[in-house]
């Protein structure tokens, strides 16, 4: 039979180890615009910075009008791969938007997400 203390530490390790888990996906931590903040029509950069190193040939970025019209967009990495800049190829049009990402981390998780935009 097991003894009380070992199914406890055992359960507990067990508690631990999902949680960290749960934590090891990168997440982003800062945008410029801000989630549903403005962007003037002359700016043609968008910043976003995640909290872990992304695989480059591995994550797609695209930036959408609400009626799903895609913006063409070209992306660059900064050197320890976890802010990423999408330069505008075009100005856009006054309206909302949205900046939708697949990423693939460095330790090949992958996560998805969008942030939402306005164009003045």
């Amino acid at each position: 039979m097991f003894k009380p203390a070992a199914v406890l530490l055992a359960s507990v390790f067990a508690l631990a180890l999902s949680a960290s888990a749960a934590f090891a996906h990168a997440v982003l931590v800062k945008s410029s615009p801000g989630a549903g903040e403005a962007l003037a029509q002359d700016d043609l950069e968008l910043h976003l910075t995640f909290s872990e190193a992304l695989e480059p040939r591995f994550s797609i970025f695209k930036i959408e009008a609400v009626d799903g019209a895609d913006a063409k967009v070209s992306v660059s990495f900064d050197d320890d791969r976890r802010e990423v800049v999408l330069r505008l190829d075009e100005k856009l049009r006054a309206g909302s938007y949205r900046v939708r990402w697949k990423v693939v981390t460095k330790d090949t998780h992958r996560m998805e997400g969008a942030l939402p935009f306005l164009v003045r």
